[in-house]
């Protein structure tokens, strides 16, 4: 999406379950998002995903995990 809300795609799509997804986070670059997508609402689990916001590839790194709220550099 544009700075104005313009020029808006899609880039990613969820499954229903009913349980809604968090939302995303950004990298400290800006140039990936992490998505967490609800995964087992009775546990309240999630798949979380990498999104390259320049190549609008999606990558999953974690699968029925704890929700992740907040990007976090390894060293």
């Amino acid at each position: 999406m544009s700075p104005v809300g313009t020029h808006t795609h899609i880039r990613m799509g969820f499954r229903l379950g009913g349980a809604a997804n968090l939302k995303p986070v950004w990298s400290p670059d800006s140039q990936t998002l992490l998505v967490n997508e609800s995964r087992d609402m009775d546990n309240d689990t999630f798949d979380v995903y990498t999104l390259d916001v320049v190549t609008h590839k999606a990558k999953k790194k974690f699968k029925n995990v704890a929700p992740v709220y907040g990007w976090v550099e390894a060293k």
